[in-house]
């Protein structure tokens, strides 16, 4: 069940009622992106608790989505439920996917829940390391919906094992095959319909490729293939389907809590510049932002009254910069070494500013 918006809720907690002899507990809180109901969170983050936070009823109104398809592997537990969920209260249709049924099911009814015109999401049982699996799940989506505007290829396994240990091999090839290879694959199978769509492909990638360590090392060298990958499918596929991968730290899953302890929680929060463990909402957030074409993005901030200096912004990525900030509603300064390029931009601003307003144009060095 999910809070209702705009409605309040009463908790009490007493110290008594803390489980302090269980390894980890779950807990559900509103309004915890802020405020008091920050400070909870990370209170019983500490006390090793698994903190889960909904709030997908503040970003309804970021985005638009409506009449978009989106296929997410992974969606029946973790970041991949959080990424349907979100995409589904934003007006997608969705398809949920996963090993378990049971999980799977679950998902479709909090989805259906969400979403706003109560979509059905299409539910597909399916292991993405079988070919046939595969084209059942392509099929399915494409004989429910008719196209395919965004595949995730989000599901993955992580394998905590060292080059000394007898199943070393073993372990490295299923991580590859889950990892890399069902996601290249299925790639493959959705490109007709990408093509059609001017479509998006998202891979959930991990901050392992960037950042070894001593155990992980299939999951570390699986993820930095992944990165390897995106970046040659974003040079042979664009500019008509993007592909890009998100790089995440730690998100609070289920999938987490074996590999760490209360202790390793709490060290995992200090260690961070917000100081709190990334939530899988984070992670489909970012999702959201990069499926998003360009109207999206125009429709879903309002920068009306903010003041932008964006210096070295006559021309190339400062240029851009101060036009995107220009077309949602910002008054901007323009600035570079050359007048007439400043100029340039100065007319070009005032064009696509919803308001007119004009630049500051500033010429330094």
């Amino acid at each position: 069940m999910y809070p209702k918006p705009n409605t309040h809720y009463r908790v009490t907690i007493s110290y008594e009622s803390l489980p302090h002899n269980k390894k980890f507990f779950v807990v559900l809180v509103t309004g915890s992106n802020s405020g008091i109901g920050e400070a909870i969170v990370k209170l019983l983050a500490i006390l090793g608790a698994q903190v889960v936070i909904t709030d997908y009823f503040e970003v309804r109104n970021s985005r638009d989505f409506t009449g978009k398809v989106v296929l997410v592997t992974g969606s029946n537990s973790g970041i991949g439920e959080a990424i349907v969920k979100l995409l589904a209260i934003l007006g997608a249709q969705v398809v949920i996917t996963g090993r378990k049924e049971t999980e799977i099911r679950k998902v479709s009814q909090e989805v259906l829940r969400l979403s706003p015109k109560g979509l059905k999401p299409l539910e597909v049982v399916a292991d993405v390391t079988k070919t046939k699996d595969l084209e059942k799940l392509m099929s399915s989506t494409i004989k429910r919906f008719g196209k395919l505007d965004v595949l995730v290829n989000n599901a993955g396994i992580g394998v905590m094992t060292t080059i000394r240990d007898k199943d070393f091999i073993t372990n490295f090839d299923n991580v590859f095959k889950i990892n890399v290879r069902s996601g290249l694959q299925l790639i493959q199978l959705a490109l007709p319909y990408l093509d059609q769509s001017n479509g998006t492909i998202i891979t959930t990638s991990s901050i392992a490729s960037l950042r070894p360590g001593k155990s992980p090392i299939p999951y570390g060298a699986s993820k930095t293939t992944v990165d390897y990958i995106t970046k040659a499918l974003a040079v042979e596929l664009g500019p008509r389907i993007r592909v890009n991968a998100i790089n995440p730290g730690y998100i609070l899953t289920d999938e987490l809590v074996p590999f760490i302890n209360p202790d390793r929680l709490s060290q995992l929060i200090e260690s961070t510049p917000l100081h709190r463990i990334g939530q899988p909402l984070d992670v489909a957030k970012g999702v959201v932002f990069l499926a998003s074409n360009y109207e999206d993005v125009k429709n879903s901030r309002n920068f009306t009254g903010k003041v932008v200096l964006v210096t070295g912004s006559s021309s190339g990525i400062g240029e851009g910069i101060v036009k995107l900030f220009s077309i949602l509603g910002a008054n901007v300064v323009v600035n570079g070494r050359k007048d007439a390029d400043v100029q340039k931009v100065v007319q070009e601003i005032q064009q696509l500013s919803p308001y007119k307003l004009k630049p500051l144009g500033v010429v330094a060095d």
